[in-house]
């Protein structure tokens, strides 16, 4: 079973990816590949927020994407503990 926290609602790039270990250049990438598929960058767990110029994550939402768009091994379980609120992923 993988373990992810999340102890904020918004996290930075840098803070996100320290989360889950996805090198910057691979996540760049799924971002992009998403947006040439038609996708937008929220379905992914961006939120805009008017005035901050810097892109912040929905981490459980992240999370969700990468599960149902690149994680390949079906039996993998996720514990996602977010605001002390655990679910529990497979």
């Amino acid at each position: 079973m993988i373990n992810f926290v999340f102890n904020k609602p918004l996290y930075k790039t840098e803070e996100l990816l320290e989360l889950i270990p996805i090198p910057a250049s691979t996540w760049a990438k799924f971002q992009s590949e998403w947006i040439k598929q038609g996708g937008a960058t929220q379905e992914m767990g961006r939120v805009k927020i008017k005035g901050c110029s810097k892109s912040l994550w929905n981490g459980p939402k992240v999370l969700e994407w990468l599960e149902k768009n690149k994680i390949e091994d079906p039996d993998i379980n996720v514990l996602v503990i977010n605001n002390n609120k655990q679910e529990t992923r497979s």
